[in-house]
C-alpha cells in the first residue's frame, strides 16, 4: 500500500479488538481512512481496540460493540457507522 491510499475512505473493521484485527486497525489508520473499530462487547475489548488506535485522532476513529449472532446487533452496529460518518466505503470482515 502506498501511504494515504485510503484518504477519506470510512471503513468498518469487524474483530478489531485484539490479534490481526488490531493490526489491521492501525495500519487502515495510518494509511487516511475513517475507522468504526468493532469489539464483541466482552471485558478488555474496547480497551484492546482502543490501545490500536491510541495515536489515531479522534475524528478518525468510532468504537461500537455488537454480537454479529444477533440481528438486532448487526443493525444496531450498521446504525452507528451510518450516523457517525454517514456512509461506508469498505467493510473488512475478520470477526471469527
Amino acid at each position: 500500500m502506498i501511504a494515504g491510499d485510503l484518504q477519506g475512505k470510512v471503513i468498518l473493521l469487524t474483530g478489531a479488538s485484539q490479534g490481526i484485527g488490531a493490526a489491521v486497525a492501525e495500519v487502515l489508520v495510518r494509511e487516511g481512512a475513517a475507522l468504526i473499530a468493532h469489539h464483541q462487547g466482552r471485558p478488555g475489548d474496547l480497551q484492546g481496540a482502543q490501545a490500536a488506535l491510541r495515536e489515531a485522532p479522534p475524528e478518525r476513529k468510532h468504537f461500537v460493540a455488537g454480537d454479529f449472532e444477533r440481528n438486532e446487533e448487526v443493525e444496531r452496529v450498521w446504525q452507528s457507522a451510518l450516523s457517525w460518518q454517514g456512509h461506508l466505503d469498505a467493510l473488512v470482515l475478520n470477526a471469527a
